[in-house]
C-alpha cells in the first residue's frame, strides 16, 4: 500500500514522544480504561481527579497541550529523581535497605542485595521523617 511506501520512505515523520510524570501517566492510563474520552479526562473539576494531577495542571498552562499530545501520540515516564537518605555525614551514614525489607546504616553503594535510592514516593512511604534528610544522587556522585 502507499502508506506503507511513505513510511519506507521517510515522507512521513515519526512522532516524538512527550515526557509526563508518573502521576499524570497514571491518570491517562485510568481515564482510558474507563472508556472517557480527552475532554472527560482535562475536566479539572470533575470529582475523581486526584489533587497531585490538578496540581500538576495549575503549574503551566502549556501543560494541558502536553497532556493532550500524550493522550493522542503517546509518552514515556518521566523518570522520577532518585534520593539517598544521608541521616549522619559519614561514609557509613546512608540507609541502606535490603531485599527483606530491613533497613540499616552503611555506606551508599546500591548492590543486588542493598538498595541505597529511593523516590521521593518511596522515602515518604518508609518514614516522612527520613525526607528531611534526603539528598540527591547526582549531588552526591558529583562530590566524589
Amino acid at each position: 500500500p502507499a502508506i506503507d511506501y511513505l513510511f519506507k520512505q521517510n515522507q512521513v515523520s515519526k512522532v516524538e514522544l512527550v515526557e509526563v510524570p508518573k502521576l499524570v501517566a497514571d491518570w491517562i492510563e485510568k481515564k482510558k480504561e474507563n472508556g472517557d474520552d480527552l475532554l472527560v479526562a482535562l475536566d479539572k473539576n470533575w470529582q475523581g481527579m486526584e489533587d497531585s494531577v490538578r496540581d500538576w495542571f495549575d503549574g503551566e498552562k502549556e501543560r494541558y497541550e502536553l497532556f493532550a499530545r500524550a493522550w493522542l501520540d503517546g509518552y514515556e515516564v518521566e523518570k522520577e529523581p532518585l534520593y539517598y537518605v544521608q541521616l549522619i555525614t559519614i561514609f557509613l551514614g546512608y540507609l541502606n535497605e535490603r531485599n527483606d525489607g530491613r533497613r540499616s546504616l552503611s555506606d551508599s553503594v546500591q548492590n543486588d542485595i542493598f538498595k541505597t535510592q529511593f523516590t521521593e514516593a518511596e522515602i515518604k512511604e518508609m518514614d516522612e521523617r527520613y525526607w528531611q534528610f534526603a539528598v540527591l544522587v547526582e549531588e552526591v556522585e558529583g562530590e566524589a
